[in-house]
């Protein structure tokens, strides 16, 4: 029996929504090996790739893992570079990989796809609503066997714990609504929307929920309006990314202050201190703005281990925001390379994808990761950047491109409702 060159993704789709519950950082392994299955199977095809887009993307990430490699010259901590950069790298290679594959399905294979990924979200979200209901029963059992092997874990911390699983749940969730609005109609995917929404809501990560609610609105502003939100997306976030160690300042947060201890009190210790990491971390920018403090740098930085109050440093681990970790450890050359990169992906998906639906679903699952990366995770997180080319591969797979770029809808109101056959073909 022939293996189809689409089991990597499929193992994916199946794997990664479960597993990931009870191991965070398990999606990279889970993706290298969906990456070595892909080359193997498709041995003299891996080169082939069929997209404009996906070569500029892979000229890019060039361009930024070895700008990135060589801050190891200046960095504070040489080896802590070295290290943070062959690992960005080896995620990198794996999502190229999987991204090849995924341009390169067929019809079939990618309705075929479309079922597995529908079935696999599915599966994700019931067992996340099982390990909030038992307060993570099975997770628990299972730190206890693996003990031996994995050593002592932290308790788990309902439902804190599974914040990972829900920022996942967030992005996953836009690819899967792209098959759910093709196969089942509008009110499939708005009752899929809803169920994600209120097992996301049991959980209590602020950053999901508001993730995967700008997510919606995004979705339907790019439905309605789909050339002025390419335009407007791709300029505000390159510029978001070159002003924000001006638009973070102390003063100008203080209103967002407010804010959240208005309707969000529960997290406005958590908010003040990102104020303070901000601050911090702004302060240092201005010491180095041109080249940074070096790739994963961020922990090195002088003062960085000071604490504001006992058992909380100034500066833990990263600075919570993607967009000031450019300019924290790569300085103002890494913060041009982000803002380009916004503006390629956004200008890609214009091009790209012309049918509206399908346009507004995959600037979601963009708007979904940016507000999560600008306000939780490391940037170079293994595990973050694993989320991201995860979801970023069934987006591809799950979605019907155009190779001719403006010779559809640009020359008229950019992506069309219903596009025709002929366009519909990869």
């Amino acid at each position: 029996m022939r293996v189809k060159p689409d089991i990597g993704l499929a193992g994916l789709a199946i794997l990664v929504p479960i597993l990931q519950a009870y191991s965070p950082p398990i999606v990279v392994p889970i993706l290298a090996l969906a990456a070595v299955t892909s080359l193997v199977l498709r041995r003299r095809d891996v080169l082939a790739w069929r997209s404009r887009p996906a070569k500029w993307l892979a000229l890019w990430l060039a361009a930024l893992t070895f700008y990135a490699l060589s801050t190891s010259f200046w960095a504070v901590n040489a080896r802590l570079s070295m290290v943070t950069g062959a690992m960005t790298l080896g995620v990198f290679l794996c999502a190229l990989a999987m991204l090849n594959a995924a341009q390169s399905l067929d019809e079939e294979q990618r309705s075929r796809f479309g079922t597995v990924l529908l079935v696999g979200f599915l599966l994700g979200l019931a067992n996340l609503q099982f390990n909030l209901e038992t307060g993570g029963l099975v997770r628990t059992w299972l730190q206890q066997v693996l003990k031996p092997i994995i050593g002592p874990q932290r308790p788990l911390v309902m439902p804190v714990s599974f914040d990972t699983t829900m920022t996942l749940v967030a992005l996953l969730a836009w690819p899967t609504l792209m098959v759910c609005a093709r196969r089942f109609g509008w009110i499939g995917a708005v009752v899929l929307y809803a169920l994600g929404f209120a097992v996301l809501r049991q959980g209590g990560s602020l950053s999901s929920i508001i993730a995967y609610a700008f997510g919606g609105a995004v979705f339907l502003a790019a439905r309605l309006l789909p050339r002025v939100m390419a335009l407007a997306t791709g300029l505000g976030l390159a510029l978001w990314v070159l002003v924000s160690p001006l638009v973070l300042r102390p003063g100008w947060t203080d209103a967002l202050s407010g804010t959240v201890a208005e309707w969000a009190s529960w997290r406005l210790n958590s908010f003040e201190h990102r104020r303070r990491i901000w601050a911090f971390v702004i302060s240092r920018i201005h010491q180095r703005p041109w080249l940074g403090w070096g790739l994963g740098n961020s922990r090195a930085v002088p003062g960085a281990h000071t604490q504001i109050s006992p058992g909380v440093e100034l500066l833990p681990l990263h600075p919570h925001n993607a967009a000031l970790q450019l300019w924290l450890e790569l300085g103002s050359v890494g913060a041009v390379l982000g803002a380009a990169f916004f503006l390629l992906v956004v200008r890609s998906l214009y091009r790209a994808l012309p049918d509206r639906t399908e346009f507004a679903l995959a600037l979601a699952l963009l708007a979904a990761a940016v507000v999560n990366g600008m306000v939780s995770y490391n940037l170079w997180h293994a595990w973050w950047l694993a989320f991201i080319a995860v979801a970023s591969c069934f987006a591809v797979a799950v979605t019907h491109r155009s190779e001719r770029g403006g010779e559809r809808g640009d020359q008229a109101e950019g992506p069309v409702d219903h596009a025709s056959p002929d366009q519909l073909m990869v």
